[in-house]
Protein backbone atom coordinates (compact mmCIF):
# COMPACT_ATOMS: atom_id res chain seq x y z
CA UNK A 1 0.00 0.00 0.00
CA UNK A 2 1.64 3.26 -1.12
CA UNK A 3 1.44 6.43 0.89
CA UNK A 4 -0.28 8.31 -1.93
CA UNK A 5 -2.66 5.47 -2.76
CA UNK A 6 -6.32 6.37 -2.30
CA UNK A 7 -8.68 3.80 -0.79
CA UNK A 8 -11.32 2.58 -3.19
CA UNK A 9 -14.87 3.08 -2.01
CA UNK A 10 -18.16 1.24 -2.30
CA UNK A 11 -21.76 2.37 -2.22
CA UNK A 12 -21.86 3.66 1.34
CA UNK A 13 -25.28 3.65 3.05
CA UNK A 14 -26.56 6.86 4.71
CA UNK A 15 -24.77 7.69 7.94
CA UNK A 16 -27.85 7.07 10.06
CA UNK A 17 -27.76 3.50 8.76
CA UNK A 18 -24.08 3.21 9.60
CA UNK A 19 -24.97 3.99 13.20
CA UNK A 20 -26.54 0.56 13.45
CA UNK A 21 -24.10 -1.66 15.36
CA UNK A 22 -24.78 -4.63 13.08
CA UNK A 23 -23.62 -2.77 9.99
CA UNK A 24 -20.59 -1.25 11.70
CA UNK A 25 -19.72 -4.78 12.80
CA UNK A 26 -20.13 -6.03 9.24
CA UNK A 27 -17.71 -3.36 8.02
CA UNK A 28 -15.21 -4.43 10.69
CA UNK A 29 -15.52 -8.02 9.45
CA UNK A 30 -14.86 -6.85 5.90
CA UNK A 31 -11.77 -4.96 7.04
CA UNK A 32 -10.41 -7.99 8.91
CA UNK A 33 -11.03 -10.20 5.86
CA UNK A 34 -9.18 -7.71 3.65
CA UNK A 35 -6.14 -7.75 5.94
CA UNK A 36 -6.15 -11.56 6.02
CA UNK A 37 -6.32 -11.68 2.22
CA UNK A 38 -3.18 -9.54 1.94
CA UNK A 39 0.01 -11.69 2.14
CA UNK A 40 1.63 -8.88 4.11
CA UNK A 41 -1.47 -7.90 6.08
CA UNK A 42 -0.84 -9.75 9.33
CA UNK A 43 2.78 -8.62 9.42
CA UNK A 44 1.71 -5.02 8.92
CA UNK A 45 -0.90 -5.22 11.67
CA UNK A 46 1.64 -6.65 14.12
CA UNK A 47 4.18 -3.95 13.26
CA UNK A 48 4.48 -0.25 13.95
CA UNK A 49 2.12 0.64 11.06
CA UNK A 50 -0.72 -1.56 12.29
CA UNK A 51 -2.99 1.25 13.43
CA UNK A 52 -2.39 3.15 10.20
CA UNK A 53 -3.35 0.08 8.18
CA UNK A 54 -6.50 -0.40 10.28
CA UNK A 55 -7.52 3.22 9.67
CA UNK A 56 -6.83 2.81 5.95
CA UNK A 57 -9.17 -0.19 5.81
CA UNK A 58 -11.86 1.76 7.66
CA UNK A 59 -11.47 4.71 5.28
CA UNK A 60 -11.67 2.40 2.29
CA UNK A 61 -15.02 1.06 3.45
CA UNK A 62 -16.39 4.44 4.51
CA UNK A 63 -15.23 6.27 1.37
CA UNK A 64 -16.13 9.05 0.76
CA UNK A 65 -15.45 10.01 4.39
CA UNK A 66 -18.13 11.98 6.21
CA UNK A 67 -17.73 14.03 9.36
CA UNK A 68 -20.45 11.95 10.99
CA UNK A 69 -18.55 8.76 10.15
CA UNK A 70 -15.53 9.53 12.34
CA UNK A 71 -16.87 7.50 15.24
CA UNK A 72 -17.52 4.54 12.95
CA UNK A 73 -13.98 4.87 11.57
CA UNK A 74 -12.55 4.61 15.07
CA UNK A 75 -14.73 1.63 16.00
CA UNK A 76 -13.83 -0.29 12.84
CA UNK A 77 -10.11 0.44 13.12
CA UNK A 78 -10.16 -0.44 16.82
CA UNK A 79 -11.84 -3.79 16.14
CA UNK A 80 -9.31 -4.65 13.44
CA UNK A 81 -6.37 -3.70 15.64
CA UNK A 82 -7.56 -5.62 18.69
CA UNK A 83 -8.26 -8.75 16.63
CA UNK A 84 -4.76 -8.86 15.18
CA UNK A 85 -2.89 -7.60 18.24
CA UNK A 86 -4.67 -9.66 20.90
CA UNK A 87 -6.90 -12.34 19.44
CA UNK A 88 -4.88 -13.74 16.55
CA UNK A 89 -4.03 -17.45 17.04
CA UNK A 90 -0.37 -18.35 17.65
CA UNK A 91 1.97 -18.70 14.63
CA UNK A 92 1.37 -22.47 14.50
CA UNK A 93 -2.05 -21.66 13.04
CA UNK A 94 -2.31 -20.53 9.42
CA UNK A 95 -5.27 -19.05 7.57
CA UNK A 96 -7.41 -21.63 5.78
CA UNK A 97 -10.25 -19.36 4.67
CA UNK A 98 -11.98 -16.09 5.50
CA UNK A 99 -15.79 -16.25 5.66
CA UNK A 100 -15.96 -19.69 3.98
CA UNK A 101 -19.30 -21.26 3.18
CA UNK A 102 -19.44 -24.49 5.19
CA UNK A 103 -22.63 -26.55 4.97
CA UNK A 104 -24.84 -23.48 4.85
CA UNK A 105 -23.00 -21.54 7.57
CA UNK A 106 -20.29 -18.93 7.23
CA UNK A 107 -17.77 -18.66 10.10
CA UNK A 108 -15.76 -15.46 10.03
CA UNK A 109 -12.35 -17.14 9.86
CA UNK A 110 -11.15 -20.72 9.61
CA UNK A 111 -7.64 -21.58 10.83
CA UNK A 112 -5.56 -24.73 10.31
CA UNK A 113 -2.88 -25.89 12.73
CA UNK A 114 0.29 -27.41 11.36
CA UNK A 115 -0.94 -30.71 12.86
CA UNK A 116 -4.10 -30.55 10.73
CA UNK A 117 -6.51 -29.40 13.43
CA UNK A 118 -9.09 -26.75 12.51
CA UNK A 119 -10.26 -23.76 14.53
CA UNK A 120 -13.03 -21.30 13.65
CA UNK A 121 -13.57 -17.71 14.74
CA UNK A 122 -16.85 -15.86 15.23
CA UNK A 123 -15.97 -12.20 15.74
CA UNK A 124 -18.21 -9.76 17.62
CA UNK A 125 -17.48 -6.04 17.84
CA UNK A 126 -19.43 -5.61 21.09
CA UNK A 127 -19.23 -7.48 24.39
CA UNK A 128 -22.97 -7.37 25.10
CA UNK A 129 -23.74 -9.71 22.19
CA UNK A 130 -21.50 -12.53 23.41
CA UNK A 131 -24.01 -14.14 25.76
CA UNK A 132 -27.12 -13.74 23.66
CA UNK A 133 -28.97 -16.95 22.93
CA UNK A 134 -28.70 -16.38 19.19
CA UNK A 135 -24.91 -16.02 19.47
CA UNK A 136 -24.62 -19.34 21.28
CA UNK A 137 -26.92 -20.98 18.75
CA UNK A 138 -24.97 -19.45 15.87
CA UNK A 139 -21.68 -20.81 17.23
CA UNK A 140 -23.21 -24.25 17.75
CA UNK A 141 -24.55 -24.35 14.18
CA UNK A 142 -21.22 -23.28 12.74
CA UNK A 143 -19.29 -25.84 14.74
CA UNK A 144 -21.70 -28.62 13.77
CA UNK A 145 -21.35 -27.65 10.10
CA UNK A 146 -17.56 -27.60 10.27
CA UNK A 147 -17.46 -30.98 12.00
CA UNK A 148 -19.85 -32.46 9.44
CA UNK A 149 -17.41 -31.40 6.72
CA UNK A 150 -14.03 -31.85 8.41
CA UNK A 151 -14.80 -34.40 11.11
CA UNK A 152 -12.67 -34.66 14.24
CA UNK A 153 -10.12 -32.21 12.85
CA UNK A 154 -12.39 -29.37 14.04
CA UNK A 155 -11.52 -28.69 17.68
CA UNK A 156 -13.93 -25.81 18.29
CA UNK A 157 -14.93 -22.24 17.64
CA UNK A 158 -13.71 -19.07 19.33
CA UNK A 159 -16.42 -16.47 19.98
CA UNK A 160 -14.39 -13.27 20.18
CA UNK A 161 -15.19 -9.77 21.39
CA UNK A 162 -12.95 -7.05 19.99
CA UNK A 163 -14.37 -4.58 22.49
CA UNK A 164 -13.85 -6.78 25.55
CA UNK A 165 -11.36 -9.54 24.64
CA UNK A 166 -11.40 -10.97 28.16
CA UNK A 167 -15.12 -11.78 27.68
CA UNK A 168 -14.39 -14.03 24.69
CA UNK A 169 -15.26 -17.70 25.06
CA UNK A 170 -14.68 -21.06 23.42
CA UNK A 171 -17.07 -23.77 22.24
CA UNK A 172 -15.23 -27.08 22.08
CA UNK A 173 -15.90 -30.03 19.80
CA UNK A 174 -18.05 -31.72 22.45
CA UNK A 175 -20.30 -28.67 22.75
CA UNK A 176 -18.81 -27.47 26.02
CA UNK A 177 -18.65 -23.71 26.51
CA UNK A 178 -15.93 -22.13 28.61
CA UNK A 179 -13.13 -19.57 28.82
CA UNK A 180 -10.58 -19.33 26.06
CA UNK A 181 -8.00 -22.14 26.56
CA UNK A 182 -4.32 -21.18 26.73
CA UNK A 183 -2.60 -21.64 23.41
CA UNK A 184 -5.45 -20.35 21.25
CA UNK A 185 -4.46 -16.68 21.34
CA UNK A 186 -1.18 -14.77 21.24
CA UNK A 187 -1.74 -12.12 23.89
CA UNK A 188 -2.98 -12.58 27.48
CA UNK A 189 -6.69 -11.74 27.62
CA UNK A 190 -6.37 -9.29 30.46
CA UNK A 191 -8.99 -6.74 31.40
CA UNK A 192 -7.91 -4.26 28.79
CA UNK A 193 -8.66 -3.84 25.13
CA UNK A 194 -5.32 -3.02 23.59
CA UNK A 195 -1.66 -4.10 23.51
CA UNK A 196 0.24 -3.29 26.68
CA UNK A 197 2.95 -1.31 24.91
CA UNK A 198 0.63 1.14 23.11
CA UNK A 199 -0.95 4.18 24.84
CA UNK A 200 -4.67 4.34 23.98
CA UNK A 201 -7.86 6.01 25.13
CA UNK A 202 -11.55 5.11 24.94
CA UNK A 203 -13.35 7.51 22.60
CA UNK A 204 -16.77 7.10 20.99
CA UNK A 205 -16.95 3.49 22.13
CA UNK A 206 -13.59 2.47 20.64
CA UNK A 207 -10.01 2.25 21.88
CA UNK A 208 -7.76 4.60 19.90
CA UNK A 209 -4.20 5.90 20.27
CA UNK A 210 -4.01 8.72 22.79
CA UNK A 211 -3.90 8.66 26.56
CA UNK A 212 -3.32 5.57 28.66
CA UNK A 213 -6.08 3.02 28.88
CA UNK A 214 -7.21 1.25 32.07
CA UNK A 215 -4.44 0.01 34.36
CA UNK A 216 -3.24 -3.55 34.03
CA UNK A 217 -4.81 -5.69 36.77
Amino acid sequence: MKADQQPSGWDTPPDETLARPALVGALAHMAIAAVLADPHGVGTMLGSNGWRRALWEADRLLCPPLVESRAHRQIIASAVTVYFRQLLPPPQWSLLASEPLVSGTRPDVLWRHRSGRLLADEIKTGHTSLDLTRTRQQAARQLAAIRSTHGDAAIGIRVLSTRAPQASWFLDSAGGRGPMPPGLYRQPLRDRRHPAHVPWTLRDGAWTPGARGPPTP
